[in-house]
């Protein structure tokens, strides 16, 4: 229970409508009794058919009545059960636009929303995801995330479902993921970095973006042959994740690239290795 609201008006309708239905059921009562006595004396030829026949239809005109009133009362209780403002599950009230003694408008006009109720055991994430990285987006996918209340903490979800189409503005998909919260340490409408746990391609490899040589006819890479010469490689690119982008063909995992090739760099140039810092 939330709240009770006070309807005096609608009270009174109530009892109006009670006591109306009482009426007409009494006339009923009477009018059936009626007809059935006419109907008797019909066969003992006591009365007319025409007699008979009124009384009846006189009894099935109050029985209309009663169940008019009957249905208007049936209606006033449904609206008397919106009195008692009830919770649709147990929660959390995390918002209310009332308070006691407050008017509560109701009628054909929009009214605003008393109470918001939000059960944090678990809860749902929503994300817009860009077109180019839908494809591998399936429910049951892990991710983590990271919240600013939070810092350098992460927090697991699971993709659930999909909204299976592209926003028109964005062009980017709606996907829902859901969380464990027995803790209680997420709060509902608060904002999250995610990162999804997609699994990669054997015939895919990432290499940092200062690697790549746009040319005009598309992507270039250099990489060191085995006599320390650059050999100049077109590639085709797939997902660009900002420090690296994603070859989907042109390379192979065993190729050395040369990271940050100068652009006067020509194919058979001889190349000095230098060993890694860390």
């Amino acid at each position: 229970m939330l709240a009770l609201i006070d309807t005096p008006d609608l009270d009174q309708q109530l009892a109006q409508a009670k006591a109306t239905l009482a009426s007409a059921k009494a006339n009923y009562d009477i009018a059936t009794l009626t007809a059935n006595r006419y109907g008797t004396l019909v066969n003992q030829q006591a009365v007319s058919q025409q007699v008979a026949d009124q009384s009846a239809a006189d009894a099935a005109a109050k029985k209309a009545v009663m169940d008019a009133n009957e249905a208007n009362v049936r209606q006033l209780e449904a609206m008397e059960a919106f009195k008692q403002i009830v919770a649709p599950f147990d929660g959390i009230v995390t918002l209310r636009n009332t308070d006691v003694g407050a008017l509560i408008n109701a009628g054909s006009t929009a009214g605003q929303e008393l109470f918001e109720i939000s059960d944090l055991h678990r809860v749902r994430i929503y994300v817009q995801v860009p077109q180019a990285f839908s494809s591998a987006l399936r429910p049951g996918l892990k991710a983590t995330f990271e919240m600013p209340q939070y810092p350098g903490q992460k927090f697991d979800a699971t993709l659930v479902t999909t909204s299976n189409a592209m926003n028109a503005m964005s062009r980017s998909m709606l996907v829902e993921l859901q969380a464990d919260n027995s803790d209680g340490k997420l709060l509902a409408n608060t904002y999250c970095k995610v990162e999804f746990n997609v699994p990669g391609d054997a015939n895919t490899v990432r290499i940092p973006a200062t690697a790549l040589m746009l040319v005009d006819r598309g992507a270039q890479v250099a990489v060191l042959g085995g006599d320390n010469k650059a050999i100049l490689k077109s590639i085709q690119l797939g997902r660009d994740f900002g420090d690296s982008v994603e070859v989907t063909a042109g390379l192979s995992p065993q190729d050395r690239v040369i990271d940050g090739p100068p652009e006067t760099l020509q194919d058979g140039d001889a190349v000095r290795p230098v060993a890694a810092t860390l």
